[in-house]
């Protein structure tokens, strides 16, 4: 069964970044609110639309953040067959966040 998943900068690079079909990365931080909140959507982005999530602590990871760009969060990035083909930021609610991902499926 798929879950949401904290990976490393170390894990990305060895193996989420070779990863084929649909998955979200999201950037986040223990500290952020929005980030808090944005948890609970991806949560149901994994059990309702069988679609992997993989998130990063920017504290904890701050090369693949740079790597990334990101300087907001939570920043996301939907990837499909190993290509970024959306980016986004901010909180969104699950059925708003959920016809993003429609769009590459």
């Amino acid at each position: 069964m798929l879950q949401l998943r904290e990976i490393t900068t170390k894990e990305y690079k060895d193996e989420i970044s070779k990863e084929q079909g649909l998955y979200v990365l999201v950037f986040h931080a223990l500290w952020c609110p929005p980030c808090k909140m944005f948890k609970h959507t991806l949560e149901e982005v994994v059990s309702k639309n069988n679609v992997p999530v993989y998130r990063v602590d920017v504290d904890a990871n701050q090369d693949l953040t740079a790597e990334f760009g990101v300087t907001s969060m939570p920043t996301w990035f939907i990837f499909k067959d190993g290509k970024q083909v959306q980016k986004g930021l901010g909180y969104m609610p699950h059925p708003t966040f959920e016809l993003e991902l429609k769009k590459h499926m």
